[in-house]
């Protein structure tokens, strides 16, 4: 609970400087979360392609079940990624919000000549280029495993 009034700016100060490090965690988890979701799909992807390539798992008649089934998976994979990526970016946003009013992009806030931090990181990028290509690697190796499953 706070002691001060809303429109005090010292109470606003305190609330700001208590939420930035959950903003700046949540950032870094959901990040986290889409490289682990990225990589695991990756590696049991590429688990089930050796496994088709060597001859241990030869889907027979059933290659169309499961060229369907590693689809699926990989779509399921992308979904929950694109999740984490939109709420990654609404708490980037949020961090960068509580960021400009802790004055951390304003010039002699904290340092005399210059701000805390770069301008340029009051933007996010256009495009995510990690996500991007992560979502690119799931799609080459589901290619390449459905491809292999439906070969004679």
């Amino acid at each position: 609970m706070i002691d001060k009034a809303p429109g005090d700016q010292d109470g606003r100060v305190e609330v700001l400087t208590s939420i930035y490090p959950l903003f700046k965690r949540e950032v870094y988890l959901r990040r986290q979360s889409i490289m682990w979701l990225a990589g695991g799909g990756n590696v049991i992807l590429l688990a089930l392609l050796l496994a088709i390539v060597s001859g241990w798992l030869i889907p027979g008649k059933h290659r169309w079940a499961v060229a369907l089934s590693v689809v699926v998976f990989s779509c399921l994979l992308v979904v929950q990624m694109h999740q984490q990526a939109l709420r990654h970016k609404q708490a980037k946003h949020s961090l960068i919000d509580i960021e400009k009013a802790l004055g951390f992009f304003d010039e002699g806030t904290f340092l005399p000549a210059r701000s805390l931090y770069p301008q340029t990181w009051q933007q996010l990028p256009e495009r995510d280029w990690q996500y991007s290509s992560s979502v690119l690697s799931l799609l080459v190796q589901t290619v390449l495993v459905v491809l292999t499953s439906l070969m004679p």
